[in-house]
């Protein structure tokens, strides 16, 4: 090859090295017109392309991958390569292939596992994923993430000993990892009573949130049939018809058609994509709206129910709007948010402090039931058969053998989903503790369902003490 040649392909490396990309590409682009076939570079642009364009040039990229593995079919970046061009398009299937590939060519390579293990589980291939993290391991026993991610896998397919094993391993190799500390108080009772953790990590919520923002109305309302907003509404007008003296109808009438509102300033706590927003706008005078998750904020924004939305956590939320001055909130909604907090005295007590005399704060949680097989409260309003009941009561069974401890005195329990499930006494008590009364509360209610099953909670409204 020329001397010319040679520079101008090593000057494309090094702008691409550089992060110089559309320069590299103009460069690799001049050298392949008079090299066609130089696998190295076809690779390379491949690569580019991908790392600059993702989705949108993988057609092309994946052409010239391929290019360059017929020219060096033994080479196993290529073919890892190939992996990651496959894995951005999303076919995952392929991806799996491509890096199986990759490690049969270059089997000690522990990054090309762990990329083949990352695909096989966003294929849904938990099992191979699995295989795939204890080969990284195999090769790299001190790997943090590894462990993690390997243990996250096996959660999924319901190992949870094993899981429990992996996430301490995490936590011997990262003694500060908060994520892997509340996942294995998840999996593990034991580790739960020993470690208690109060609330679901506010990073993992923002993240997985995030990530779920763009699908999250179809996925939970049409998969999982959830109807919690509109449960938690009618809740909401039973216990304020109540409070007015008059009944539902009425009161519902008079609020759509007077240009006085029944409530002035109503939050919507954990307000996600806003689906609480419809059924709340037309009865507020201001409507402000909060969640942990940037995407689901800005989903929300686009329904135009609110007149203020905010990205932060809760108690931080209510303390600052309590610090701003304005008046206080005569309605707080929260559906579906308090399954990621265990504790609630210290939002309840936060929300206390941000609200309007006689306000009602309106929320739901899942449900934990006695071991008697019975609800913790006999003004219970059941939607689910003995069957459901038995098997939860099961459940909390096992976890207060395995813990040494009673779900009744705690009140509240982390399950191994990462979301907790609260008793009836417990909310009782946390909302008197905190300045409220409980008002009204449903318990066995279906809030939603999960591969098929029903999820049971509770349905509560309180209102605030003068």
């Amino acid at each position: 090859m020329p001397a010319a040649g040679v520079e101008l392909y090593q000057e494309a490396v090094a702008l691409h090295q550089s992060n110089q990309l559309v320069q590299a590409e103009q460069c690799y682009r001049a050298f392949l017109k008079d090299h066609p076939a130089h696998a190295d570079c076809l690779h390379q642009l491949g690569a580019l392309l991908v790392q600059r364009d993702g989705k949108a040039q993988c057609d092309e990229a994946q052409r010239l991958v391929k290019a360059a593995i017929q020219l060096a079919p033994a080479n196993a970046r290529y073919r890892r390569s190939l992996g990651v061009v496959l894995e951005a398009a999303q076919q995952y299937e392929l991806a799996a292939d491509a890096y199986q590939r990759a490690v049969e060519k270059r089997p000690n390579d522990v990054q090309t596992h762990l990329d083949l293990a990352r695909v096989l589980k966003a294929a849904d291939r938990h099992a191979r994923a699995a295989d795939a993290y204890k080969a990284a391991l195999l090769l790299q026993p001190d790997y943090p993430s590894a462990h993690y991610k390997l243990a996250s896998v096996l959660k999924q397919l319901g190992k949870h000993q094993a899981a429990a094993h992996h996430y301490r391993e995490q936590l011997r190799l990262d003694p500060t990892n908060s994520l892997a500390a509340f996942w294995l108080a998840a999996v593990e009772p034991a580790a739960a009573a020993a470690a208690p953790v109060a609330a679901c990590p506010s990073s993992l919520v923002a993240k997985l949130f995030d990530g779920y923002a763009q699908n999250f109305d179809s996925h939970l309302v049409h998969k999982l049939r959830y109807q919690t907003p509109e449960m938690l509404m009618d809740c909401v007008w039973q216990a304020a018809a109540a409070a007015a003296g008059t009944d539902c109808s009425a009161l519902q009438r008079s609020s759509s058609s007077s240009s006085s509102p029944v409530w002035r300033r109503c939050a919507d706590l954990g307000c996600g994509t806003g689906l609480m927003g419809p059924l709340l706008r037309p009865h507020c005078s201001q409507l402000c709206g909060v969640d942990l998750s940037a995407g689901m904020v800005a989903k929300a924004q686009q329904r135009g129910c609110y007149d203020e939305l905010a990205v932060a956590e809760l108690g931080q939320y209510l303390q600052e709007a309590q610090a701003g001055g304005a008046a206080g909130f005569d309605l707080l909604v929260a559906a579906d948010v308090f399954v990621y907090i265990g504790e609630l005295l210290p939002v309840l007590q936060a929300a206390a402090a941000a609200a309007a005399d006689r306000a009602l704060f309106a929320f739901s949680t899942e449900m934990l039931p006695t071991t008697s097989g019975t609800p913790n409260s006999s003004s219970s309003s059941s939607s689910s058969s003995s069957g459901d009941r038995d098997g939860l009561d099961q459940a909390v069974a096992a976890a207060q053998a395995t813990a040494g401890v009673s779900a009744a005195e705690a009140g509240y329990m982390l399950q191994a989903t990462g979301r907790y499930a609260h008793s009836a006494g417990y909310l009782r008590q946390a909302a008197a503790a905190s300045g409220w009364q409980l008002v009204l509360i449903k318990e066995s209610v279906t809030i939603r369902y999960n591969a098929g099953q029903p999820i049971l909670g509770n349905l509560c409204v309180l209102q605030r003490c003068t």
